[in-house]
């Protein structure tokens, strides 16, 4: 989604404790049926450095196609050149 070139940090943390209600779910799950575990998944925290990011990237678009897909359908922009891309219109290239 964002660029991977030094500028984010992933930081892995531990699951928080199941509550009883959760445990005790997980545990009638488990007993009911054969070949089941329970393994929690590691949280992740990302930490990016957001002073070289584009426009579309901090408004939380994928990529630039998307990003220009949501102005046309709004009407906001009038960008027809970028839309080409969009709506992959080859006779204006």
């Amino acid at each position: 989604m964002f660029p991977e070139n030094g500028t984010q940090k992933i930081i892995e943390h531990e699951s928080p404790p199941l509550s009883e209600e959760e445990q005790e779910a997980l545990n009638d799950i488990l007993s009911s049926c054969d070949d089941v575990y329970f393994k929690p998944r590691k949280r992740k925290q990302y930490i990016m450095d957001s002073s070289d990011l584009r426009k579309y990237q901090v408004m939380g678009f994928e990529d630039y196609v998307s990003y220009c897909g949501y102005l046309s359908v709004n009407g906001l922009n009038n960008l027809v050149r970028d839309f080409d891309a969009v709506y992959g219109d080859k006779e204006s290239e």
